[in-house]
């Protein structure tokens, strides 16, 4: 039984690689509900085939990958949308919802191994010199009384 489940797994997993052979449409977790009404989750195989199966999968093709280019998308992009794809194979052949707790904690291990490192370093703007905020403060502060007198001395007939 198991055999045929990895067996299944495997063969769907690697095969459906675009959306034209994908039976799921990128919406379809909306449909959960109704898709999964009387089927019961096999929560102890999704975690253990996501570890053993997706989890190895994606570990072995970013160790091909290396160090230094594991923040970099363009080298990550395709063994994480297997990983996505492996387990989002892996909920249906378990009877589970996809995404659920189960893949969000797989996914926080993941990128707690892989993508620690990869915060962005953000630039950190400067406040501008005090002199230069209070100089064009009390210009623009300056030109509303004499745009009023303008204004005034237009309207008089003086």
């Amino acid at each position: 039984m198991i055999l045929y489940l990895l067996f299944t797994f495997l063969f769907l997993g690697i095969s459906c690689t675009s959306e034209a052979s994908c039976p799921y449409s990128a919406e379809s977790f909306q449909d959960q509900e109704t898709n999964y009404s009387g089927i019961r989750c096999n929560e102890y195989m999704q975690v253990e085939f996501s570890r053993s199966i997706c989890g190895t999968h994606f570990s072995k093709k970013m160790m091909e990958v290396s160090t230094e280019n594991w923040c970099d998308l363009e080298n990550i992009i395709k063994p994480y949308h297997e990983l996505t794809l492996c387990l989002e194979q892996l909920s249906v052949l378990a009877g589970c919802y996809y995404p659920n707790s189960n893949i969000q904690d797989f996914f926080l291990v993941i990128h707690s191994h892989y993508f620690q490192n990869c915060t962005e370093e953000l630039l950190l703007l400067e406040d501008a010199p005090h002199s230069l905020v209070i100089t064009l403060t009390l210009i623009s502060v300056s030109l509303i009384p004499i745009l009023v007198y303008v204004v005034v001395w237009k309207k008089c007939d003086c």
